[in-house]
C-alpha cells in the first residue's frame, strides 16, 4: 500500500495536483454517499464533496482503514536504516486496522508530526521491544 498510511475508510483519492485546486495530490475518503460516491474534504466549500467532482480527480486507492488509535507503552521504538543512517523513533501509539493489526505510530522530530511505520512493508524499518537495545548500527535486527 502507498500514499496514506491510513484512513476511517481505507480508502483515499488521487488527483493531478497540477488541475486540482491548490495543488492537492491526495485527499482521504472520510465517508461514502448514499449512492457510493467517495466523500472527501473539499476546503474551498467547506464541506465534503464526491471525489470525482473535484477537478484533477483520477482514482481512488485503499489504504489501511483505523479502526482505533491507543497510545503505547514506554520502550517501543522503530529502528529506521537508511544507508548508513540508522534513527531509533519513539513508538507514540498503534493504530489498529481493520484486521485488528496493531501498527506503530511513530513520532517524527522534524516535523512535530507523526506517521505509521509500516514494519511489515519495508525492510528498513524494524520494531524494537522494550527489552531491546538501543543498537543504532545497521548490522542490527
Amino acid at each position: 500500500m502507498s500514499g496514506y498510511g491510513f484512513t476511517t475508510t481505507g480508502w483515499y483519492a488521487i488527483f493531478d495536483n497540477k488541475r486540482s485546486p491548490r495543488g492537492v495530490r491526495q485527499l482521504p475518503v472520510e465517508a461514502w454517499s448514499a449512492d457510493g460516491q467517495a466523500l472527501v474534504p473539499n476546503e474551498e466549500a467547506g464541506r465534503l464533496s464526491a471525489a470525482r467532482s473535484i477537478a484533477g480527480f483520477e482514482q481512488l486507492m485503499p489504504c489501511y482503514r483505523a479502526l482505533a488509535v491507543i497510545p503505547a507503552a514506554p520502550g517501543w521504538r522503530v529502528r529506521q536504516v537508511d544507508g548508513e543512517d540508522v534513527d531509533i523513533l519513539d513508538v507514540i501509539g498503534w493504530v489498529v486496522d481493520h484486521d485488528h493489526n496493531g501498527l506503530p505510530l511513530v513520532a517524527v522530530k522534524s516535523c512535530q508530526g507523526a506517521w505509521m511505520a509500516r514494519i511489515d512493508d519495508d525492510d528498513n524499518l524494524t520494531l524494537l521491544t522494550p527489552r531491546d537495545p538501543d543498537d543504532n548500527t545497521a548490522e542490527s535486527g
